[in-house]
């Protein structure tokens, strides 16, 4: 006896396939939607890394923390290239017209000091503008500073830590080839920004700094470490301030090595003076040596731009200018001092900024900064800051979202929202004869064996 069945010519996936589309786009809007910032217009605006045509800046105050009454200096300063300036205008919505000026040979880029005195408390507006040859731009608050707030009193910072009871060993005498270490810290109740001046002995090298807080937000902490290879007494000096005029702590003591806890002096301010208050606004500090100060970015932090501005404010000592020819700027060992922009803002002190061409690699960068004034005195400075990628805002599953890749994704979730109907349409639709084929099934005549055994055992 023969029959037949039809088995299906070839296997069909449309419905696997539309079941997988259906599970998969929901996935995938949920996925990207719930991204922490799936806004890519900072993409755009990253992408060109220009500095604005007019910066407003108070130099070395938290613009959030200013004191009502006092007297602040306020920095104005443009990045022109093909343009010159007729003529600016700052305004402060409360207090009025704040700075103005024409110029009569109309200068590239100018750079511009006023004073300010705020006499309301809360949240002050300071905008502007400035007309070139070729139109007019907005001067915009620097982007370390975009609100101005005026209280009734600032701190200045404070000592947490005495070198005298904090350091190890707390012996008064230290023996040669013993290790010394103190961890210094500092807080401003504010929470301003920390800077710090710190002098050892000259031509003693073996105590090292290893900058734990930087001082953003409040909190400076150092540690200084070594071991001395010689007998003597050794005078450390630290300054701390948070940029306004009297807010100037100090701290300063001996190591003494191989000697008589005699030969340490007492606890007070340095005997040479290395600071004058006589200045013109609340926010000048300057020594009586050369600074670096207003690093940015901060000492041993971490950044994600790529195309991070690189700064400082070099400040010669009082009554003296720099040597603009003695500057040196350096990133990684590579001399930058010729690509970096130096913006004057008073005849001792000058901005230096640097903004890379191109985006930086991700890994550790180390700055150095070294210039003379014309009082024959010199500084330098180095410090280190990491940049890594953004993966929280910029990258989806790891890989980096783009508007190529916004793009892309948007262009196959709708030809695969399209395509549904037509992958439904194949996996129900009616079958057809040619779709299958006749397989033969020969059954065995006779009776079973199964049949036949069961009759044996009967």
């Amino acid at each position: 006896m023969h029959t037949t069945f039809r088995k299906r010519k070839k296997p069909v996936y449309p419905l696997v396939f539309a079941a997988f589309i259906l599970l998969a786009i929901p996935i995938a809007v949920y996925s990207l939607l719930s991204s922490l910032n799936f806004d890519i217009r900072h993409l755009a605006y990253e992408e060109t890394y220009l500095p604005s045509p007019c910066t407003i800046h108070i130099p070395y105050v938290n613009s959030r923390t200013l004191a009502i009454d006092n007297k602040y200096q306020i920095h104005v300063y443009t990045y022109l290239q093909r343009e010159k300036v007729k003529s600016i205008k700052i305004h402060e919505k409360n207090t009025g017209d704040l700075f103005s000026k024409e110029y009569r040979q109309t200068p590239a880029n100018i750079s511009e000091t006023f004073a300010f005195s705020p006499n309301q408390l809360g949240k002050q507006n300071i905008y502007g503008e400035i007309q070139t040859t070729s139109g007019t731009y907005e001067c915009k608050m620097d982007r370390e500073q975009t609100i101005v707030y005026v209280i009734e009193e600032n701190h200045p910072p404070e000592f947490l830590t005495d070198p005298y009871y904090s350091a190890k060993p707390r012996s008064s005498a230290l023996s040669k080839e013993e290790t010394y270490e103190y961890t210094l810290e500092v807080a401003d109740r504010d929470l301003d920004q920390i800077e710090y001046h710190y002098s050892f002995t000259p031509r003693a090298h073996w105590l090292n700094k290893t900058v734990l807080e930087s001082g953003k937000d409040g909190r400076l902490k150092i540690r200084f470490s070594g071991t001395p290879d010689r007998d003597g007494s050794y005078l450390a000096n630290i300054f701390v301030h948070d940029g306004h005029n009297k807010h100037l702590s100090a701290q300063s003591w001996v190591i003494s090595v191989g000697q008589e806890s005699t030969d340490i002096p007492v606890r007070d301010e340095p005997k040479y003076p290395l600071v004058d208050f006589d200045f013109d606004f609340d926010n000048e500090i300057i020594l009586l040596e050369p600074q670096i100060a207003k690093i940015l970015p901060r000492e041993n932090t971490y950044v994600t731009n790529p195309r991070t501005t690189i700064s400082a404010n070099l400040i010669a000592s009082h009554n003296s200018t720099i040597e603009e020819d003695s500057v040196v700027f350096k990133l990684n060992n590579s001399n930058l001092s010729k690509q970096a922009d130096f913006v004057q803002i008073s005849k001792g002190e000058i901005l230096l900024r640097y903004t890379p061409e191109k985006n930086l690699e991700t890994g550790e960068y180390r700055v150095y900064i070294y210039f003379e004034d014309s009082m024959g005195n010199a500084i330098d400075r180095e410090w280190t800051f990491t940049l890594q990628p953004d993966l929280s805002e910029e990258n989806f599953l790891g890989i980096p979202i783009t508007t190529f890749m916004i793009f892309s994704v948007g262009t196959l979730l709708v030809i695969f929202a399209l395509s549904i109907p037509w992958v439904i349409y194949i996996a129900w639709k009616k079958d057809q004869p040619q779709d299958y084929e006749e397989i033969t099934i020969i059954k065995p005549e006779g009776e079973s064996s199964y049949k036949k055994s069961f009759e044996k055992k009967s």
